[in-house]
């Protein structure tokens, strides 16, 4: 499923090209790029104050795309580059939709309450390696809390994350919150954080229409 495999090919790939010093592994003087462009520019994708786009995670295909975010001096190896108030790791996928009214928020808060929902919490793709803990809805965005014990799961990462995913410009996009073991932080801090990036995708994405909320067919290809 694209969700785990998508997650799991962008932060494992980022933290294979590190060479021991963590998710990112820049070593230029050149800044890290803020935004960057998927889904054949449909999705702009913009990142909260401080975080920047690690253009070696990003990955397209005719199913949507994915790419990592983190800190920009952490990703360009400048210490001239910005830094969050906050260290984490953050993801976007998006995914065309393809019938915008096929399911309701209900109908998705459902889907995550079965097993195969909870299945597709974990990278691993089996129930026993995640739990969910917290759902609910607002604004058009379904809001997650979940733990993840995956074996697969980059060591860097705390279980925990947080996840909105919403509807942008006719696109399924679901944003991620990671917590790093060196830099862990409280729920509130996560929710805050997610609800951060949101505004910035939506700043970013003036012109996106709320295409609905034909969710349901793309969860295997988004978590």
């Amino acid at each position: 499923m694209l969700v785990a495999g998508a997650l799991l090919c962008g932060l494992i790939a980022c933290a294979k090209g590190n060479g021991g010093g963590g998710l990112f592994s820049g070593s230029s003087r050149d800044k890290a790029p803020q935004t960057i462009k998927l889904v054949g520019g449909r999705i702009r994708v913009e990142g909260p104050q401080g975080f920047c786009i690690d253009k070696a995670t990003k990955l397209e295909t005719n199913s949507g795309g994915f790419v990592v975010l983190g800190s920009c001096a952490a990703i360009s190896g400048n210490p001239d580059d910005a830094v969050p108030r906050i260290l984490a790791v953050l993801t976007i996928s998006a995914s065309p939709l393809e019938n915008a009214g096929a399911a309701t928020p209900d109908e998705l808060k459902g889907f995550f309450g079965s097993s195969e929902g909870q299945a597709a919490l974990a990278q691993s793709g089996l129930v026993e390696d995640a739990e969910l803990l917290e759902i609910s809805e607002a604004d058009g965005v379904l809001f997650l809390q979940a733990s993840d014990k995956s074996a697969n799961r980059p060591d860097e990462l705390e279980d925990e994350y947080w996840r909105g995913l919403l509807t942008l410009n006719d696109h399924l996009v679901s944003l991620t919150v990671t917590a790093l073991k060196t830099y862990p932080f409280a729920e509130q801090t996560g929710q805050q954080l997610l609800h951060a990036f949101l505004a910035s995708m939506k700043n970013a994405n003036p012109e996106a229409e709320n295409s609905g909320n034909g969710l349901r067919g793309l969860i295997n290809r988004l978590l």
